[in-house]
């Protein structure tokens, strides 16, 4: 009695065992061992979008943000403006125009103490700026700038209406021009308080 030849397989596996069936959520490749994925899909450590690894914090946030510096560049133009205005006229009497840092027996001198009010305004408009210190310190110098554009106001006000009251004498562009940017460095440093990250 002859033997009869194996039925032909065309999956190629004649003679050999079957391997049992790819079971779902293990990889199907021969001679690997099965890696089970995590439930439910969460991200792995260490990849965009999953968990962060202790000891690597992210970056930290800047002492201000571009507005808050903004505001700091503008104090920056309301001290210089402030400092150029002590020059310019701030009375004119019989004729001759007297500027903030002029002579003391024909107007006032009151000037001289707003140009260095000016300067220091402006220096804390640069230090808010460039964003020097934490939010803290930044914090601090718009508070200055307040109480120093506050005075330039004061001292402006005080002045224009001492010179109201004289007849003689006429209010100057340079004391009128005080005034006003007191008036704005106050604004300005508010909103840098209240805008201080």
């Amino acid at each position: 009695m002859s033997q009869q030849p194996p039925p032909f397989d065309p999956s190629g596996q004649q003679g050999h065992p079957q391997q049992p069936p790819a079971q779902p959520g293990f990889p199907q490749q021969p001679g690997a061992y099965p890696q089970p994925q995590q439930p439910g899909g969460y991200p792995q450590p260490g990849y965009p979008g999953g968990y962060q690894q202790p000891g690597y914090p992210g970056a930290p946030a800047p002492a201000t943000s571009g507005a808050a510096r903004m505001l700091g560049w503008v104090l920056v133009g309301v001290g210089a403006l402030i400092v150029i205005s002590a020059f310019l006229p701030w009375l004119t009497a019989f004729g001759e125009s007297v500027s903030g840092i002029g002579d003391s027996d024909v107007g006032t001198k009151d000037g001289a103490i707003t140009l260095v009010m000016g300067i220091l305004i402006a220096v804390l408009g640069v230090l808010r700026g460039v964003g020097v210190g934490a939010r803290g310190a930044q914090l601090t110098f718009a508070i200055i700038a307040l109480v120093l554009s506050g005075l330039v106001a004061l001292i402006g006000l005080i002045d224009t209406l001492d010179v109201a009251d004289t007849p003689i004498v006429s209010i100057g562009i340079g004391l009128i021009l005080t005034l006003l940017l007191g008036i704005v460095g106050v604004a300005v440093s508010i909103g840098a308080i209240l805008k201080r990250g």
